[in-house]
């Protein structure tokens, strides 16, 4: 069973949300420049969102992008996708988290729908000092397996932006082990 807090794939613009509280639930935007911001109130009155965060692409081109800004005090968790060809302009504040959660094959464990990014595509991502990207490595992922491989995030040149992924000073890259399975001939301790 699959919860959705805010469903828009129609909208005939871009979409504003601005969250100072909790959201849980996949949210699905249209094919318009959509910005979510977060923005928590201070350590104890976090803003949140638990749930899968889809993009819709851009088709309104130009120097826009779908923004994602996860502001002081705020947490992303989820998967966050994007149609290909679209890309997101992501930051990251001090005491700020983003959950990345893509496992590049599935979402709610369904197949992903055609189209749609298996990675996090962005157009720029930076993280400020104190905040924080955490990343699960899945399987699908793994350069040493067959097939196609896409990087988690991927920094794309669109909409005005170079592409860049920046991570701060003392900002925090969080690593998860998902699916990994890796190849038996590597050497002990040797991460791919």
């Amino acid at each position: 069973n699959v919860s959705r807090a805010i469903w828009l794939p129609n909208a005939d613009s871009g979409v504003t949300i601005n969250n100072t509280g909790t959201i849980v639930g996949d949210i699905l935007l249209g094919q318009h420049a959509d910005t979510i911001s977060l923005a928590g109130q201070n350590e104890s009155q976090i803003a949140s969102i638990t749930g899968n965060i889809f993009f819709g692409g851009n088709v309104d081109g130009g120097n826009t992008s779908d923004t994602l800004t996860v502001g002081t005090d705020s947490v992303v968790s989820g998967s966050i996708l994007e149609q290909i060809g679209g890309s997101v302009d992501a930051s990251v504040a001090a005491a700020g988290v983003l959950d990345v959660e893509n496992n590049g094959t599935t979402v709610n464990n369904q197949a992903l729908s055609a189209g749609t990014a298996p990675n996090f595509l962005v157009s720029q991502l930076t993280v400020a000092s104190g905040g924080t990207l955490d990343v699960t490595l899945t399987q699908a992922f793994n350069q040493q397996s067959s097939g196609t491989i896409t990087p988690i995030v991927q920094g794309t040149a669109a909409n005005g932006h170079t592409g860049s992924i920046t991570l701060d000073a003392s900002s925090i890259l969080k690593l998860n082990f998902g699916s990994f399975v890796s190849p038996n001939n590597l050497p002990t301790g040797q991460v791919s």
